[in-house]
């Protein structure tokens, strides 16, 4: 059964949109010394992208929008329970988070072909953590 808000492009930006200013006027209170470029030009990358797959496919646009709100959130989230300077057990819980959320992507989705790459990915940023410590 297709969904209703599939067929609307404007839902997928309102979602946009709504996350991404959100979760920017969150990051100017939490980190005032933050680069002031980083997110921007990733909100845009992540638009740019989701206006390409929901101009393929309205169903696979709508489903991407859905899951840009859920890691906009939970992006916002970790500015409200964490702080930076974070101990081991915190960073095996946010490793482990992302590591739960892309196996969810993978089952929810498409597999890619080298899913060695992926999870190689994780463990490079979980070990070059560890090493500045």
């Amino acid at each position: 059964m297709e969904c209703v808000f599939a067929a609307i492009p404007l839902v997928g930006f309102i979602i946009w949109a709504a996350g991404v200013y959100l979760t920017y006027h969150i990051s100017i209170r939490k980190l005032p010394e933050r680069d002031p470029y980083l997110f921007p030009l990733a909100a845009l990358i992540s638009g740019w992208g989701l206006l390409t797959i929901w101009r393929l496919d309205s169903g696979l646009g709508f489903r991407q929008a859905l899951w840009l709100a859920v890691s906009l959130g939970l992006f916002a989230l970790a500015f409200h329970s964490t702080k930076f300077g974070l101990s081991a057990p915190v960073q095996i819980h946010i490793v482990g988070s992302g590591l739960v959320l892309t196996a969810l992507t993978l089952l929810m989705g498409t597999n890619p072909k080298d899913l060695v790459r992926v999870f190689g990915w994780v463990v490079v940023v979980f070990i070059s953590n560890h090493r500045n410590r």
